[in-house]
C-alpha cells in the first residue's frame, strides 16, 4: 500500500486551497484549520488508522511515497518527515522523491534496525 504525499504542502495553510479534505486533516493531526502544514501533521496523518492507515489489508506492506521533494525549500522537513513515519509500526519504510523527474527515487528509509529488502 502506497500513500501518497505531495511535499510541496510543508508550511502550506492547511485549507482547501492547500489540502485534501482539510477538515478530516485537521481532526487526524490534532490541528486547527489555517495552520502551516508540518512534517509532524502529515507524520499524524499518514500514521493514523483512519488516515494512511485506512482499508490497509492485514499483512500489507505500507511504503508512504513523498513526493514533489524538488520543490521544498527546506530539503531537511522531508528527510524530518521520513523519520517520524518510520515510528509508525505498521509503516514498513518511506520514500522520498520526484517522480516527474528522470531518477524520481531520491531516498528510501527504512523503519530503525529494518534492513532494506
Amino acid at each position: 500500500m502506497i500513500p501518497v504525499v505531495g511535499l510541496d504542502v510543508l508550511w502550506r495553510p492547511l485549507n482547501a486551497a492547500c489540502v485534501h479534505r482539510p477538515e478530516i486533516v485537521a481532526e487526524l493531526a490534532g490541528s486547527p484549520l489555517g495552520a502551516p502544514v508540518t512534517p509532524a501533521m502529515v507524520a499524524a496523518v499518514v500514521g493514523h488508522p483512519h488516515g494512511g492507515g485506512k482499508n490497509v489489508p492485514p499483512g500489507a506492506r505500507v511504503v508512504p511515497w513523498l513526493n514533489k521533494a524538488d520543490t521544498l525549500a527546506q530539503p531537511r522537513a522531508a528527510r524530518e518527515l521520513t523519520e517520524l513515519l518510520v515510528q509508525t509500526p505498521w509503516i514498513e519504510r518511506a520514500v522520498i522523491g520526484a517522480a516527474a523527474r528522470p531518477e524520481p527515487l531520491w531516498h528510501l528509509v527504512p523503519r530503525p534496525s529494518q534492513p532494506v529488502r
